[in-house]
């Protein structure tokens, strides 16, 4: 995507004293001109186990787990990367759902 590589969210430690993983918030992108990882934006919700796809301009977050609450997400958000926003509230999933995958196809057409 623009020759941008980005990390979004999943689970780690927050300080080496807590022996929990947590999930994370951040969306980090690879500076390739300084050669490190930069916080581009978070998550309304950090979570891990989620799906992801990229259509258009938009990062497309699809459900997930959170260490927040402890359960899996049904919520689906979008970020633009063009203008740096938030679409919140894209959709629902019919249910909670983690583990999963997304992915985007090309137009095709019926022979």
């Amino acid at each position: 995507m623009n020759d941008k590589l980005y990390i979004i969210g999943g689970a780690g430690k927050m300080s080496d004293k807590d022996k929990t993983p947590s999930s994370v918030g951040a969306i980090d992108v690879w500076d390739w001109k300084e050669r490190k990882w930069k916080l581009d934006t978070e998550m309304s919700i950090p979570r891990h186990g989620h799906a992801l796809a990229y259509l258009g301009t938009q990062l497309i977050i699809i459900g997930g787990v959170t260490t927040i609450y402890m359960r899996a997400l049904s919520n689906v958000e979008s970020f633009c990367c063009e203008r740096g926003a938030w679409i919140r509230g894209v959709a629902n999933l019919p249910s909670p759902l983690s583990g999963h995958g997304a992915v985007t196809l090309p137009p095709a057409s019926l022979m």
